[in-house]
């Protein structure tokens, strides 16, 4: 309440990750770049796990809790983690995927919706790993996710639910509406790479993008 500091917690490799800090109650969950996830006791600051195996050194992705579960993705594949030890439950690789973008999957209904670098948005059934549909973006204009270049279809905004649809923008400079079978309900046209998390209010969107403009709008 006084702005008194409470505890402080240093990685020698630093906090230099475009993922961002995650807290569910209990543990403060923490992204550092080509180094290792790592989870922090909320209160005391006390390290209470680390992992870097399989790929999670170098992540983008932003995790989600899921009851006491992290999902989270990395290069071509996706994890499901024991949020209390840091132990990997399960991973589904995906051949020509790259899931390196700056977002946080949206878990509904045992359904987890992923944002990539290079195909847009897929649905993954989080039972058994299998891709339920890919919706894929135009080209981007920018090149905003690591290691991306011409063809990409990037998109590093979470997907967010409206309407009873799926919300997100993309670096292609639309955001879209899509129905939760994976077609289009509709498409907002806002010229620059929509980035950021897109912010919901009753039924207006708000949405930041790459040029410095806010924009709000109605869809769907």
């Amino acid at each position: 309440d006084n702005g008194n500091v409470l505890w402080i917690a240093e990685n020698k490799n630093g906090y230099s990750a475009a993922s961002r800090i995650v807290t569910d109650g209990k543990y403060v969950y923490v992204g550092s770049h080509w180094d290792k996830l790592i989870a922090y006791d909320v209160n005391t600051g006390k390290k209470a796990w680390s992992n870097d195996k399989d790929g999670l050194r170098y992540r983008t992705t932003t995790p989600t809790t899921d009851g006491n579960t992290l999902w989270t993705a990395a290069g071509s594949s996706v994890f499901k983690i024991d949020k209390n030890s840091g132990d990997i439950i399960k991973k589904f690789d995906f051949e020509g995927y790259n899931f390196d973008a700056a977002s946080a999957p949206y878990i509904e209904n045992g359904v987890g919706y992923f944002t990539s670098a290079n195909k847009g948005v897929t649905a993954i059934s989080l039972t058994d790993g299998k891709i339920i549909w890919n919706f894929e973006t135009k080209e981007a204009l920018a090149f905003t996710s690591p290691y991306t270049s011409k063809g990409s279809k990037s998109v590093d905004s979470s997907v967010v639910p409206y309407k009873d649809g799926l919300l997100f923008g993309a670096s292609d400079g639309y955001v879209y509406l899509v129905e939760k079978d994976g077609s289009l309900r509709e498409s907002f046209y806002i010229g620059s790479p929509v980035i950021s998390k897109l912010a919901v209010s009753g039924d207006k969107v708000y949405a930041l993008d790459f040029s410095g403009r806010l924009t709000a709008f109605e869809i769907g």
